[in-house]
């Protein structure tokens, strides 16, 4: 509980002892909470089973630490470019403690539920979550690595639109050959 409000109010030598430190178990916590959160956002206007509702979040925490692992990787990279010296298993756990921002969306499944389910605000409460935890993200890396906010957001923008763009080619790629596959057994 002590090292989750020194996150909470972003601590630099605490965060910097984080990355340096490698301190995964915070991150990892994140990830699952990111993951419940998430799940309960999903779930609670549908609604779904108690098996089904497990599942879900392990199949979000799996993602979420995948995409974590990726992100970290190559945000790191950038951040070396700019002389700013680091590792990228703390940045991981940074990645992961930011996703303590999700909570947010547990209150946002209820007021989401009060407005009726609506689809709009719905899209809108998890949209706002969503910035909500990049600028978390942002001021988190920026404090542990005594950067300014501007040059973080500058490498983590690097970051993103290359791993999408591999995202929407693997996809891509993906769906052609599904198609093929169905013309090959159609022939």
């Amino acid at each position: 509980m002590e090292n989750i409000l020194k996150v909470i109010n972003m601590q630099a030598d605490f965060l910097s002892a984080a990355v340096r430190d490698r301190r995964l178990g915070l991150g990892v916590l994140g990830y699952g909470v990111g993951a419940f959160a998430f799940t309960f956002f999903v779930n609670f206007s549908s609604g779904c089973g108690i098996f089904s509702f497990i599942m879900q979040v392990i199949m979000y925490f799996i993602l979420l630490v995948f995409a974590g692992l990726l992100f970290a990787a190559v945000t790191q990279m950038f951040l070396d470019l700019t002389s700013k010296t680091g590792n990228a298993p703390g940045l991981f756990a940074l990645i992961g403690v930011s996703e303590f921002a999700k909570v947010l969306l547990i209150a946002g499944a209820l007021i989401a539920g009060a407005a009726g389910g609506n689809a709009v605000v719905t899209g809108m409460i998890f949209i706002f979550v969503f910035i909500c935890q990049i600028i978390f993200l942002i001021n988190l890396v920026a404090r542990a690595y005594g950067m300014p906010a501007g040059a973080v957001f500058f490498s983590m923008t690097l970051t993103i639109f290359p791993s999408l763009f591999a995202a929407v080619l693997l996809i891509c790629a993906g769906i052609a050959a599904f198609i093929a596959l169905i013309f090959g057994l159609a022939r």
